[in-house]
Formats: structure tokens, sequence, C-alpha cells
């Protein structure tokens, strides 16, 4: 519950970096949605486009590869907090 929590205490601060797996094996990635997101993440991508999507440039989406969490980063797909946390340019 992770990812809720999050959204729940950021709800009314907009700037955001969601960051999600391919291939996560707990929250997956199915369907289809316009604008930002390339694919419909349970709640994130619905999240990032309510939260403006393309038109606020506070919010930010990337999704991880399918196959990068376990060739790459030799984890878990779900445990995409770590290279999210390794990122340089999100700790800023």
């Amino acid at each position: 519950m992770g990812g809720m929590g999050t959204w729940a205490m950021i709800g009314k601060q907009p700037p955001v970096w969601a960051f999600h797996a391919g291939d996560d094996p707990v929250v997956p990635v199915t369907g289809s949605f316009g604008g930002l997101c390339r694919k419909t993440a349970a709640d994130t991508c619905m999240m990032v486009s309510a939260l403006g999507g393309t038109e606020n440039r506070n919010v930010r989406y990337t999704e991880y590869p399918t196959g990068y969490m376990k060739d790459t980063a030799r984890l878990n797909a779900h445990a995409l907090w770590i290279p999210a946390y390794d990122n340089r340019e999100a700790l800023q």
C-alpha cells in the first residue's frame, strides 16, 4: 500500500514523478490510456492524468520497460523504488 499512501499524502501537492515497472507482478500495467501514460497502471496513470498529465509540468511518469528490473537491476519488478531512488534527477 506504499503507492496508495503516497497518493494520499501528496493529494494536495501536485508536483509528482510517478514510476512504474512494465512487468510489475503486484500492480500490473494493462489496457490502454491516452495522454502521458503509455498504458494504464492500476492507479498510477489515472492519478498522473488527474494531476494534470501533459498539461502540468510538475507531473512526470516514467515506466521501466518489461525485463529491466530483472535483467538490468537484478530485482523483482515490483521493487522499482530502488532504481527510482538511484535516479539523481528525481532526488533533486
